[in-house]
């Protein structure tokens, strides 16, 4: 029985270090990827040189030597308007601001405007970022076909037509190609992170014109920001179709260009901690999909995406794409809104079948309280309340094995030469007085997959994110500032410990007393969410083991 306990102790003190390590990256150390806005934005028509960002470097997956209007590609051909007075303009809603490129289309900024930087600094968080340490772009391109497309060197210039709040429309012509317009419109409703990138191809040339769309998102990934460890949570490349469901392509894999299929029904994205972005094309559209990656003087950049099928624009002819830009929050309420399977991008890794269901329940119980922090307490009451009866059954055995203590002292001072003897004899008192000796551990075997999962839950769930609690907890998903529950957690956890039969080995003993020191540490930098459902559960625990004991057992009697 002391070796089974030992052993279930010591696996979950192992598996609590790894997560402590991890978390401590995230939170300790690391800096935030999130990324704060580093400068602020330039309304249209107003632009200061110093503040411009670096764009050049945006290549296309195909190989396409020469194209027309590539909105939102390599800039170099155009580098002679960069001094234009017109390089940006910002379009928002009430919960998301977009800054647009007009030399490309490209959005390339996206402040999230309900979503703060810490609770000390109330700048909106930044997701696309242009800047080179940042770098994460969403663009959507009118790739002309080589054979019959106009010289890509042609130098483009946009106007703004018209813009409001929340709407930009873009307008191009070329010069050496009279009668190709193009025309771009990006626009959202309130309330929402989902962008409407419309683009039209006019033809009133006299020749037709093979084209291509292509939507893509770039980025660069520092890895000194992105330590791997077993609880890192996942930044790269997703992709989502009706064959393969949900895939996930780290960047190493993005730049092998792993991902290459052509599917009908499917989007891509690429996602971070809390947040994400996604290309959603219509349902009906068939695209050709693909990962890869380029070299920049800034770093390495990584790119997901998808091209459509060729489509023939013939004289007289408008060609028009629409598709979906999600960028913000992973709420998943708004995610699956969005399109299907995008809910997944809520990424609870490996424990999502149980992940999963707990944070739904979460979800439920906060609905009704309207605090995470009381919802968090609810939950851990209802799943102590779900293994109630397990629960009884070890700590029956437990209370026994207690009450046998001084017996099982006596054997093995009596067969204190005899291991074989010794072990016959413990055998025989544990038939006799009806002992499971592994009955022990069953809790914390029980316990330890739910732990996992509710972290994974807790340090996921951008909902929690800056969540309120009571008093000084202000956050659920940071760790407790004056560690005040860790200290609370390491209470209960010494007096749960001394209800429990104390194991006769020295050793084990000393292991014993040291363990709520060790464990009350590791939870000073958990997030305070994890922590108070620690808290609840041994309170709870203590409860259970207090009554069992002290009415339970002696009714048997």
């Amino acid at each position: 029985m002391g070796d089974l306990r030992l052993f279930g102790f010591v696996s979950f003190a192992c598996v609590s270090m790894l997560i402590f390590q991890a978390w401590q990256r995230d939170y300790v150390i690391a800096p935030q990827e999130a990324a704060v806005a580093e400068s602020q934005t330039l309304k249209a028509g107003s632009v200061a040189k110093s503040d411009e960002p670096d764009l050049s470097g945006l290549t296309a997956k195909e190989n396409v030597s020469q194209t027309i209007g590539q909105l939102g590609g390599d800039l170099a051909a155009v580098s002679a308007n960069t001094g234009s007075a017109a390089r940006f303009a910002e379009i928002e809603n009430d919960v998301l601001r977009l800054k647009v490129d007009l030399l490309g289309g490209s959005i390339v900024r996206s402040e999230l405007l309900n979503y703060a930087t810490s609770l000390e600094d109330e700048t909106p968080i930044t997701l696309l970022n242009e800047t080179a340490r940042h770098f994460f772009v969403a663009k959507k391109n009118i790739i002309f076909d080589l054979q019959t497309g106009p010289i890509s060197s042609e130098i483009f210039t946009y106007q703004i037509a018209s813009q409001n709040k929340n709407t930009l429309n873009l307008f191009w012509e070329s010069k050496q190609a009279p009668g190709i317009r193009l025309e771009k419109q990006i626009r959202f409703n309130e309330d929402t992170y989902q962008v409407k990138v419309t683009d039209k191809v006019i033809n009133n040339s006299k020749q037709l014109y093979p084209i291509k769309t292509q939507r893509e998102l770039q980025r660069v990934y520092n890895e000194d920001d992105h330590k791997q460890g077993f609880t890192q949570t996942f930044t790269g490349g997703v992709f989502h179709n009706e064959e393969d469901k949900y895939q996930k392509f780290d960047m190493k894999e993005l730049s092998k260009g792993e991902l290459s299929r052509q599917s009908t029904n499917a989007w891509a994205a690429m996602i971070q901690h809390y947040f994400g972005a996604a290309w959603l094309p219509a349902a009906t559209e068939s695209n050709n999909y693909y990962s890869g990656g380029a070299d920049n003087k800034e770093g390495y950049r990584y790119s997901i995406g998808f091209t459509s099928i060729v489509e023939n624009v013939q004289v007289g002819q408008v060609y028009s794409n629409e598709s979906t830009l999600f960028v913000g929050p992973k709420i998943e309420d708004k995610l699956e809104a969005a399109a299907e399977g995008l809910g997944l991008i809520v990424d609870f890794g490996i424990f999502t079948p149980i992940s999963q269901p707990l944070f739904t329940a979460l979800k439920f119980i906060h609905s009704y309280v309207g605090n995470w922090g009381w919802a968090i307490i609810l939950l851990t009451f209802f799943i102590k309340l779900l293994f109630y009866y397990p629960s009884q059954i070890s700590y029956k055995s437990m209370g026994k094995m207690r009450e046998a203590q001084p017996k099982m002292q006596a054997i093995r001072d009596r067969y204190a030469d005899d291991r074989q003897r010794q072990g016959q004899a413990m055998m025989e008192l544990y038939k006799k007085e009806k002992i499971n000796p592994a009955a022990g551990c069953l809790p914390m075997i029980i316990q330890i997959p739910v732990f996992i999962s509710l972290y994974w839950a807790l340090l996921e769930s951008v909902e929690l994110r800056q969540a309120p609690w009571a008093l000084w907890i202000q956050d659920l998903s940071a760790k407790d500032p004056f560690y005040i529950l860790p200290l609370i957690y390491g209470a209960t956890m010494y007096v749960q410990q001394k209800l429990n039969p104390q194991p006769t080995d020295p050793i084990q003993a000393k292991i014993f007393t040291y363990l709520p020191v060790v464990f009350t540490v590791f939870f000073m930098f958990f997030p305070v969410g994890l922590v108070l459902y620690w808290i609840t559960n041994n309170i709870l625990t203590i409860a259970q083991q207090w009554y069992i004991y002290k009415y339970v057992l002696k009714m048997k009697k």
